[in-house]
């Protein structure tokens, strides 16, 4: 079996800065480490290796000093190591990054990808799940247990999700995002880590990959921040401390809803007029929140957040809020949407979606967003929601609903609107 275990070398978190002006963190002088959740990867796959026969490749980009990392991992068993190395590869986001990454493991044609469920230093969870989508091979995320049945030839994940632990079979190839409980931590020696010095390191140049460099780093980087604020909040605490508790509740209880509670949070202070019903004709270009149901089927609180967040940027750019929701019998939802804010519901309704699988969802919503042409999507920061946003970040083309049916209802405003 040949494993590749894609890491990455961050700064040390307590060292790290800002630049305002580049607005980039600064890397200069700050030492540097291996992703925790990388090292567990490494070690699952050495461990794998030692049960079950194969070779372990560890895989990073970054600048020469970045050797250090991979003799580390080297250190730690790994049988070969791989530096992505190049100027044009230099500020990179988690697109060109992943671009880079999965062009190098194209290479190698594994049989199985490890690498950490998030860096620490930016916690995106992205890279993964878009060198997945890129190579076109599954991906299981936040796995925290491994196992593989040679005779089927298919690896077996324990994933933590939001409701618990679910157990997911995945034949090879695949690409597995790995968490704590992966393996236990472990640690090279001074023995170990001299050996590893005097082990190969190959290093690939941008051409090596493609004759096209500006797919990579700042030139293939659709993403860029815009602005840095910071803002301090200019509420003053209020303390009830009278001896009896029934008091104290009966103030805070009339502060709040001296504050709107129950009123709308003060929405007619905003310059929202009670009763207005806000509703653009044209379901295009709106801003789409996905919403997320839990293992019983309710939806999740962090949706109605979403809601309200899409409605503040609704009324400063005259669009509508739709709400997206992938399942089986969600149409039960769609009256609670529309409560909280959503002037637009889609649904994809089939029993094949009854349970979140990424893929599946992932072609819905692709082609939703095909169809539909969204602003803006905002998506939970939930163990699914992470996984789909990762996978969608990267499309390889335009990609088509295989199950179920796509609809629209108005939720407000006239029907036909």
């Amino acid at each position: 079996m040949k494993i590749a275990v894609c890491i990455k070398q961050i700064p040390v978190i307590a060292r790290v800065r800002f630049d305002p002006e580049t607005r980039t963190i600064v890397r200069e002088g700050v030492p540097l480490e291996v992703n925790s959740y990388d090292l567990l990867a490494v070690t699952a796959a050495v461990e794998l290796v030692k049960e079950h026969g194969g070779e372990v490749t560890a895989i990073t980009m970054g600048p020469p000093q970045a050797r250090d990392a991979l003799t580390q991992c080297l250190a730690l068993g790994a049988d070969h190591a791989v530096l992505l190395t190049d100027r044009a590869f230099a500020g990179a986001d988690t697109l060109a990054t992943a671009r880079a990454l999965a062009l190098a493991l194209a290479r190698g044609e594994y049989d199985l990808i490890l690498c950490g469920k998030h860096s620490l230093d930016a916690e995106t969870g992205q890279v993964g799940p878009e060198v997945a989508e890129l190579l076109a091979m599954p991906q299981v995320t936040s796995v925290s247990g491994l196992g593989f049945d040679a005779a089927r030839n298919v690896v077996t994940a324990r994933r933590d999700t939001d409701d618990g632990i679910e157990t997911v079979e995945a034949p090879l190839p695949v690409l597995l995002a790995c968490g704590d409980g992966i393996a236990e931590e472990a640690w090279p020696g001074p023995e170990q880590l001299e050996a590893a010095k005097a082990k190969p390191i190959e290093e690939v140049t941008a051409t090596d990959l493609s004759q096209d460099t500006s797919i990579f780093g700042f030139a293939g980087s659709p993403t860029w921040v815009d602005a840095i604020e910071s803002f301090e909040s200019a509420r003053q605490p209020e303390v009830y401390d009278d001896e009896d508790v029934w008091t104290n509740v009966r103030r805070l209880v009339d502060a709040l809803e001296a504050r709107g509670l129950f009123t709308g949070w003060g929405a007619e202070a905003e310059g929202e007029k009670a009763g207005q019903a806000r509703f653009p004709k044209n379901p295009y270009d709106a801003i789409w929140v996905i919403a997320e149901q839990d293992a019983q089927g309710a939806l999740r609180p962090v949706t109605y957040e979403l809601l309200g967040v899409a409605g503040k940027l609704a009324a400063e750019s005259d669009r509508a809020v739709a709400a997206v929701l992938i399942g089986h019998g969600v149409e039960r939802h769609v009256d609670e949407l529309a409560a909280h804010g959503a002037d637009l519901v889609f649904t994809a309704d089939h029993p094949g979606l009854a349970s979140y699988a990424t893929l599946p969802y992932t072609r819905v919503l692709a082609d939703a967003i095909a169809t539909r042409r969204p602003f803006a999507l905002l998506l939970p920061a939930t163990v699914n929601g992470r996984d789909l946003a990762a996978r969608r970040a990267a499309p390889r083309g335009r990609g088509r609903a295989g199950a179920g049916r796509a609809h629209a209802r108005n939720t407000q405003g006239p029907r036909g609107a």
